[in-house]
């Protein structure tokens, strides 16, 4: 089984997960369904009929996202706290224009789980488009990071997404930093 096809149907997992467990807050009370979003972006990042990019593009076109510029996204990053200083230089090197050859399904991967972890909350469509452009310039930090280290083994991936989680989306403050970049 390629590594694709065992991703695809993990995607599709996700659509068909089951909560188990008892939710002590009251529901909330709303019209917008982050749950189905996550399933209509899951369904655009699974279809294999397009390239990884072209599906990356439908996703912010749908979403009207914008890449931003560098400098915006690179003040945004000096200016946030890090457990690790050396981890503000790395983040520095940082360019929307830096795409890797042969690691989409890495970028692809990370990108799905950055979702998964960070739109279910999104309380409104305007909620889930800075929740998403989150996830999205955390794929594209990634991207450049890849290249701008020379990483090609999967471990060196994985070294950097775990970075990218420690020091961004496991920071509340810097996540929210960077999501009102939206």
């Amino acid at each position: 089984e390629s590594a694709l096809a065992f991703y695809q149907a993990q995607l599709a997992d996700y659509a068909e997960m089951l909560e188990i467990g008892e939710v002590d807050a009251e529901p909330y009370e709303s019209d917008f369904d982050a749950r189905a979003e996550r399933a209509k972006i899951y369904a655009t990042l699974s279809d294999a009929s397009h390239g990884y990019s072209e599906r990356l593009a439908q996703i912010y076109r749908r979403y009207a996202i914008d890449v931003g510029d560098d400098e915006s996204w690179l003040d945004a990053l000096g200016g946030l706290e890090y457990l690790d200083v050396e981890h503000r230089r790395l983040f520095m090197s940082y360019s929307a224009a830096l795409r890797p050859d042969g690691c989409e399904e890495y970028l692809e991967r990370f990108l799905a789980y950055l979702i998964y972890r960070h739109s279910t909350e999104a309380s409104a469509l305007e909620d889930l488009c800075a929740r998403l452009s989150f996830c999205l310039f955390c794929e594209r930090l990634l991207a450049a990071l890849i290249c701008s280290e020379g990483a090609k083994a999967k471990e060196e991936i994985e070294a950097l997404s775990v970075i990218i989680s420690e020091e961004l989306e496991y920071s509340e403050d810097n996540t929210y930093a960077l999501m009102e970049l939206y």
